[in-house]
This record gives C-alpha cells, structure tokens and sequence, in this order.
C-alpha cells in the first residue's frame, strides 16, 4: 500500500480490544493502518458506540484548506457522553485486568484443546487467534462440505448445551469473552465434542 499510494484500511469492529491476544490484530502482523475502524467492544457492547482513527496526513486530507473542501461527517448522536464514559470505563477495566493478556493466554490454551477434535470424522481443522476460534467441518469419509442445514442443527445442539457459535463457511465459529477461564474453555471444548459426536452418529 505505501509502495503504490493506497490507503490501508483496517476493520477492527469484529476483533478489536484484545479478542486476538492483541489490543487490534493489525498488531499481530506489525501493521499500521492508514484507517482504523473501531466497534462493538469499545464499550463491550454496553452502549452502542463506534470510531475511526486516522493517521494525521489522512486526517488533513478529510480536513480539506477551506470548509467548502471538506469532508464533512457527522450524526445526531455522534460523541454521545454516556457512550464515551461507557468505553472509556470498559478500556480502564480491560487495562486493569489484564483482559488482553488473558485473552492471548487462554486463547491459546483454547486453540490447543480444540486441535483435540481433530481426530472426529466431521472435523478437518480448527483456526484462530486468542478468543476468535473456529472448528471446519467437512465429512472425511466422502470429502464432502457439510450441508448448511446440517451444520445449523450442529450449532443448535452445541446451543441447547450452553455454547454460543454459529456455523459460517463450513465452520463453527466462536468468540468467547476476554475473561474466559480455562475451565470455562474446556467446557467449550466437551460441548462441542458431545456435540460432533452425536452429529457423527446422526448426519454420517
């Protein structure tokens, strides 16, 4: 991008504040973004809120040397002070209690245990970083990807079991809350297991 004058814009809305292991994940590959677009856990949900930083040549750039040239944006409810004082108290408590750490360190332990499914007929892969995981899912005797209304039957009996996920693009998708035990991460773990059995036994 910097080599041929293209803008690079990082989507951070669905990984941002630490559910990788890092605060973004452009960090895991020592990106910095010209744009970086920022949601949801900026106040962990608490308050519907979201932001755009910008590097500072890209900020003179929206700024435009007259108000007739600038890129002018802007909402009712933009820099709403229950939404800021919301996030800004969900950043100090993710700072105060390590929860980005916790995230790397139990995400990892997570991404361990669920390389255990490995060996069940339906599952061919387990992807991720710190508390976004994902299980593929395809039958290994046939080849075949799973029918999708199968995997929603999967993710609604990983549901009735207590886990949150969705099946997407042939797999089981998670993300966890930063303050995931281990514990809590080996019941992730057992009920998709129990899960994938019983599909076994039912679907193939």
């Amino acid at each position: 991008c910097d080599k041929f004058g293209v803008l690079f814009i990082a989507d951070e809305i669905l990984d941002g504040f630490g559910k990788v292991g890092t605060l973004f994940a452009c960090e895991l590959y020592q990106i910095i973004p010209d744009i970086l677009l920022m949601g949801k856990a900026i106040s962990s949900g608490y308050f519907p809120l979201s932001a755009v930083i910008v590097k500072p040549e890209v900020y003179q750039a929206f700024l435009g040397p007259t108000n007739k040239e600038a890129f002018l944006h802007g909402q009712t409810y933009q820099g709403h002070p229950i939404g800021c004082a919301a996030s800004l108290k969900n950043i100090e408590i993710i700072e105060r209690k390590n929860l980005v750490e916790n995230a790397r360190e139990v995400g990892q332990y997570l991404g361990e245990k669920l390389k255990t499914l490995l060996n069940l007929t339906v599952v061919v892969n387990s992807t991720g970083k710190g508390l976004l995981r994902s299980v593929e899912l395809k039958d290994k005797t046939t080849g075949k990807e799973i029918p999708y209304l199968t995997g929603v039957k999967i993710r609604e009996k990983a549901y009735e079991l207590g886990l949150i996920c969705r099946f997407q693009v042939n797999s089981l998708v998670m993300s966890p809350p930063l303050i995931l035990t281990k514990e809590e991460a080996d019941q992730i773990v057992d009920i998709l297991k129990k899960t994938l059995v019983e599909a076994e036994d039912s679907y193939f």
